[in-house]
This record gives C-alpha cells, structure tokens and sequence, in this order.
C-alpha cells in the first residue's frame, strides 16, 4: 500500500476521499478509476472508503428546516445578540456563560 501512497500527490488515500467527494479533477478521476481497475490494492482501499464514507453518512441526520423555522431562528439569534450588545459591561466569559444560558430552540 505504501507505493500506493506515493503515486499520487497527497497520497491514494487523500485522492480517493477527494474522488469521493466529488472535488477531482477529470484527469485526477480518470487516474484514480485506471488504478482502481488495475491495483487489487487500490481497489480493496477504495471499496473501503466508499464503505466507511457511506457508513458515516448513515450516523449523520438528514434534517430539513423549513423558510419559517429558520426565519424564527434567525429572529432569535438577532434577539439574543442584542441581549450581549447591550450588556458591555461584562466580561468575555460572563457573555459566553450568558449565551450558553440562552435557550435558543425548545422541542
């Protein structure tokens, strides 16, 4: 694996996350699909991190927030962000301690 590791700038693993995030270049694509179809080795680590990737975005929700929801959020944030403007007097932490505080969301 380790040639792999050197036949690409970054590593094979860096360019197969980048393949699969869709961020190559069409010749970088084509050199990944060429060493995939080609390296056992590659291919296995490619199979690996399509896994994992599909994996991990199992685990991450798929949550939607509607134009309303997220009007009344921004709206709220704008409120609690007056609150801290208009208490200068505090200090850094007294104004973190008192956005932690701020319920922002209820459910």
């Amino acid at each position: 694996m380790h040639s792999l590791e050197n036949q690409l700038p970054g590593g094979f693993s860096a360019q197969v996350n980048a393949y699969l995030d869709g961020n190559l270049s069409m010749d970088k694509k084509a050199f990944v699909e060429e060493l995939v179809a080609s390296n056992d080795k590659a291919s296995e680590m490619f199979k690996s991190k399509a896994k994992q990737r599909a994996e991990l975005k199992k685990l991450v929700p798929n949550k939607r927030i509607s134009k309303e929801s997220l009007s009344l959020l921004k709206s709220e944030l704008r409120e609690v962000n007056k609150d801290l403007l208009k208490d200068q007097k505090l200090s850094m932490s007294q104004k973190i301690a008192k956005v932690l505080d701020t319920t922002i969301l209820e459910f």
